[in-house]
């Protein structure tokens, strides 16, 4: 069974009745104030906060704290309640993408950085088994470059700065073309910069227009200098015969089984 229990006086005409000077405030309140429950039997007032702000639990006694404050560490923004917080990407640095409420951050297909790209770790990979390319401006490394693949350079000069040159080939090739000959083979050899003239530097080449197909030397001291052929023996048992060419006119000739020399001269 219900029970009631009359609140306000009842008019004589048995309708519920109230007057602005039969309400009263609650002791202590104030315009704006919010009234909460501070303890067992006794309630207490919080100030008006600013704008936007909302309640927050801290434990003991509400309080007034903005909604969200958006920050990069130097600069600061709160957002309101009804805001919306919006993530840029960075055009061609950075990409962003919202789904469901999940905010994802990544990176395009190709990036491009304005400044700087410094790489913590000890590798820059491949994902597949596509070549990395360093394309544009010139790439400087002020440590120790080292490769463990093949280094294949199709520029059109390779300059190496070095006070030691060590190979471990035993056998440098020159003339190295898609189809070789005496004719692209022609001048191939070693050149040593002595002064400021190229024509008089001493060289080690290989001549296929001179009297004697083969190497030639210089060893220049004014441009007008000639090259002379390096002399060519050939060792072999018995005198020569019209078939042995050696290394063209004016080469040598040995005789093993008789000790005569021969020197070629048609």
């Amino acid at each position: 069974m219900a029970t009631w229990k009359k609140m306000v006086a009842e008019s004589s005409a048995g309708n519920v009745s109230q007057t602005a000077a039969l309400a009263t405030a609650v002791a202590g309140g104030a315009a704006n104030k919010v009234l909460y429950q501070s303890g067992s039997g006794a309630t207490a007032f919080l100030a008006a906060g600013s704008a936007n702000q909302v309640l927050k639990n801290t434990g003991s006694a509400p309080a007034w704290s903005n909604f969200l404050t958006v920050t990069d560490g130097s600069n600061s923004t709160v957002i309101s309640p009804a805001g919306t917080v919006t993530f840029t990407a960075t055009a061609n640095e950075t990409t962003v993408a919202e789904s469901s409420g999940a905010i994802t951050i990544g990176l395009p297909d190709n990036v491009t950085l304005a400044g700087d790209l410094t790489v913590g770790g000890n590798d820059i990979k491949s994902s597949s088994a596509t070549a990395i390319t360093l394309s544009g401006a010139n790439v400087t490394t002020a440590a120790d470059l080292t490769v463990t693949g093949d280094l294949v350079v199709s520029g059109d000069t390779t300059t190496l700065n070095t006070a030691t040159l060590a190979v471990e080939d035993k056998l440098i090739k020159l003339a190295d073309v898609g189809s070789p000959s005496t004719t692209t083979a022609n001048g191939a050899g070693v050149q040593v910069e002595t002064s400021g003239t190229e024509a008089e530097w001493p060289e080690l080449k290989w001549d296929k227009d001179g009297a004697m197909n083969g190497w030639t030397l210089s060893d220049h001291t004014a441009s007008s200098a000639p090259d002379y052929n390096v002399q060519v023996t050939e060792h072999t048992s018995g005198a020569p015969g019209s078939g042995d060419n050696a290394a063209g006119v004016g080469s040598l000739y040995y005789d093993t089984s008789n000790n005569n020399m021969y020197l070629r001269v048609a």
